[in-house]
Formats: structure tokens, sequence, C-alpha cells
């Protein structure tokens, strides 16, 4: 097993990496992968998440390819170099391309960059942005699928650095809502434009079924230092319940997803007023010797993708609503009193 450490990636080698990056690109954000406790895909039912960020970034840069004298103003998005941290190397800089990928993981995910940059023309032109034709490069310490929001840091990362490009946000902006504890930051004007437009990027990785958390969470800086609990509105395909739908089309997005509520909260502003200065005076984050269990994430080079737990966990669901009758019946024979589940 290897022992990974976050600091690994800012040795001499890897830093001076980095650095060039930073200088090849004409906007660089990054943001944080983040981890369940409870709750991944409970939470689209209405269950509450309980999160944490962990110290690996993604990083995004966009870098321009239309100069003054092109006169096209046509939108020319592509994805450009990608790179992921290779923890076996011996030598450094350990930031590698990516070995080619073979079978049913190069579709997937030939198939999640063009609708990346499908929903990417959208918001683009929907939202009349005039720098249009970047190159998107790809920072990341570890691959996607290995249950770590990749696909919501990515996304986070993307969107923000999109509308920085275009100046409809600024550094200070983000250090503005950076500065609010989470359940006022999510209220915060700028923070919920960028969340918006990341979810909707995500949404398509998910191919539609997006709780939102990752974006959210990814975007939020942590005041405490603490675990995040998530809520967002239940959903269903089923009508008769009335709630927001669980499959949400790339044409739906902008309207549904912009309706669909959350909330998003750190556990010490759950606190009385004492407690949480207190607390905030406290470390309690996953690195401290305060946080009451130690988180190992051990990588099986497996890749689970999201969107498809997310549709076996429809299959069983559904499984279940088909037997609720016999199953009520079945009870009820035996208390010889109504069923109430």
């Amino acid at each position: 097993m290897i022992r990974a450490s976050p600091q690994d990636l800012y040795e001499e080698k890897n830093r001076e990496f980095l650095e060039r990056f930073y200088e090849e690109n004409n906007v660089v954000v990054s943001a944080p992968q983040v981890f369940f406790l409870v709750g991944e895909h409970a939470v689209l039912r209405g269950a509450p998440a309980l999160c944490v960020r962990i110290p690996f970034r993604v990083f995004v840069g966009l870098e321009k390819t239309r100069f003054p004298w092109n006169s096209s103003s046509k939108p020319a998005i592509a994805f450009g170099d990608e790179y992921l941290f290779d923890w076996n190397a011996k030598s450094e800089p350990r930031w590698r391309v990516p070995a080619p990928l073979e079978g049913v993981e190069k579709e997937s995910k030939e198939s999640n960059r063009k609708r990346v940059l499908d929903v990417l023309h959208r918001i683009v032109e929907r939202e009349n942005l005039r720098e249009n034709a970047f190159r998107i490069n790809i920072l990341s310490p570890l691959p996607p699928g290995r249950g770590a929001n990749w696909s919501g840091a990515f996304s986070a990362a993307l969107a923000t650095a999109l509308l920085v490009l275009n100046e409809r946000i600024s550094p200070k902006d983000i250090e503005r809502w950076a500065n609010l504890p989470a359940s006022e930051a999510i209220n915060d004007p700028k923070f919920r434009l960028c969340n918006h437009l990341a979810w909707q990027i995500e949404n398509e990785l998910h191919r539609g079924r997006a709780s939102g958390y990752g974006t959210c969470l990814s975007l939020l800086w942590t005041k405490y230092s603490s675990p995040v609990l998530y809520f967002t509105q239940a959903r269903s395909d089923n009508p008769a319940y009335g709630c927001p739908p669980m499959t949400i089309s790339t044409d739906e997005a902008p309207e549904k997803l912009q309706r669909i509520k959350y909330y998003a909260c750190e556990l010490p502003e759950l606190l009385p007023e004492p407690e949480r200065s207190s607390a905030s005076q406290t470390s309690v984050g996953l690195d401290s010797k305060s946080f009451p269990i130690r988180i190992y994430l051990v990588d099986s080079a497996r890749p689970k993708f999201t969107d498809q737990s997310i549709r076996k966990s429809l299959t069983v669901e559904s499984l279940l609503e088909k037997s609720w009758p016999s199953l009520r019946e079945a009870v009820e024979k035996v208390t010889k009193t109504p069923a109430t589940f």
C-alpha cells in the first residue's frame, strides 16, 4: 500500500511543475475533493448528507486560443493537457499524462468530455460570455471514479475559472464568500451563480442526477474545518410525489436546477453562539487530533461511477415499491392492525 500525503504534491520539482501550469494558463482555479461520511445517494431523496473536504484539489486551467486578429466570435472550446499525479513514481516531477484507457472506460471518458463541451457551449451562449475560445487543462492528484467527488471538484473549478476568465466574478468575490459561514455563503449571489453553472456541468457527468452537494461543498470554504451537513429537496421521477424529477435533462437543467432548494452548514453552526465561538478557536478538521475518526482512502484501481451507482439504487427502489402492497398485507395478517409504512 502506498502512503500518499498531500505534501508530496508540493515538493520542489512538483511545485515547479505546478508553477509552470499557472504560467501557461490565463486562469487557474483549484477546488477540493470531498468524502462522504453518510448519505451519498440518499441525499437525492431528501436525506441529510454529512461530508468532509479532503486535502486533494483538482486544478483546472483555461488557456485562451483566440487572439485579437481572429475576428470569429463562435465558441471554440476543447480539452487540452491532462496530468495525473503518479504516486508510484520514484523520480520528480510525478505529474504524468495518464495512460490511454481501453474499452468501456475509454468510451465513458470520451462521452463525458463531449457532454462537458456541449453544456459549456450552452452556458457560453446563454450567459453571453465573450471569452469563448479556450482549452481546458487539468491537473488531478486522484483519478475520477474513486469516491472522492472528482466530478464535483472539477465542475466547481471549471465554472469558477470560466466566470473569472470573463470577469463575471473576481478573486475578491470568492474571498468574500470564503469568509462567511457556510449557511450564509450559500446565499451569496456570486456563489449561487458559480454553483448553478457548476451544477449544470456535474449534472451532465452524472447523466442528469447530480444532487448538487459535490459542487456546493467544493466551492465552500469551511470556516471551522469541520464536516458539512448538506440537504436538498427530495427528488423522484414519479409525478405523484410532486417532487423535482430525479433525472434532469440538459435542456431542463438551467431552469429546474435553479429552482431546487438546498442548504449547507458546518456542524459548529448548529451550536449556540458561545460553543460556536469556542469551536472557531479549535481545529476540528481531518488533520487535527480532535477529529474523532481517522479516514484512509484506499484506491482499488477499480473505478465506480456515480451515475451507474444511482441507476442501481433506482432499480432497487423500483422493486421495493412494487413489493410494498404484498409486504403490507403480510404485516397486517400477523399484527392484526393496519400497517403504516
